[in-house]
């Protein structure tokens, strides 16, 4: 019997071997509605049903729809956050500006430009691949390893995309990401490798 967040999987997810991994709506859009419809349901799939949801993870050794679940929200938030920090400083800036009388300092590059951004997008990838082996390093060391370098990316993708639906909100979505994604990958990694607790999160936290 299943036992709160953390507790043991139950003996027949234990049982259950790579059959009935269907994978999230993502990897099936068509049926889904299309991809923008299919990444809302598979980000509240990951955010509400994490346990369900990485249970039935696909394995398989395709890692491009992970990889773009990932990289096009991850993006996409990076912009607005980047935009709407852009703005709140602005406003920041005239309201002090106003009540001192004192002109503020001009902001020094602080709007991004289509060379930042070409730049900040061809080293994402990259980041996420030695991201992703190091976690499964560490899962590796802590004897959590069970399903293979997939596995371990595809959890990682689907939590950090998923999260990119909140983490673009000025101060409070950093934190809130930050917080429930480290509980998201200790459920994901546990499930697709379907290893204890413990030791996914060893290899988390």
């Amino acid at each position: 019997m299943y036992e709160g967040p953390f507790g043991p999987t139950s003996p027949e997810a234990q049982a259950d071997p790579d059959e009935e991994r269907a994978g999230p709506p993502w990897e099936h859009a068509r049926e889904a509605g299309g991809y923008v419809l299919a990444y809302f349901r598979t980000a509240g799939e990951v955010l509400f049903r994490p346990q369900t949801t990485f249970r039935a993870m696909s394995l398989s050794p395709r890692l491009n729809l992970p990889l773009l679940y990932w990289f096009l929200p991850t993006l996409i938030s990076t912009i607005v956050s980047t935009v709407l920090f852009t703005a709140i400083g602005r406003m920041f800036r005239a309201v002090l500006s106003s009540v001192s009388g004192i002109p503020m300092a001009s902001e020094v590059a602080a709007t991004a430009t289509t060379p930042g951004l070409l730049c900040m997008a061809a080293g994402l990838m990259p980041m996420f691949f030695v991201m992703a082996a190091y976690y499964h390093l560490l899962l590796r060391l802590f004897g959590g390893a069970r399903r293979g370098f997939v596995g371990t990316f595809r959890a990682l993708a689907y939590v950090n995309g998923s999260l990119a639906t909140i983490s673009w909100a000025p101060c409070i979505g950093p934190v809130i990401a930050l917080v429930w994604g480290a509980y998201l990958e200790i459920i994901g990694l546990r499930e697709v490798h379907d290893t204890t607790t413990a030791r996914a999160a060893a290899a988390v936290v």
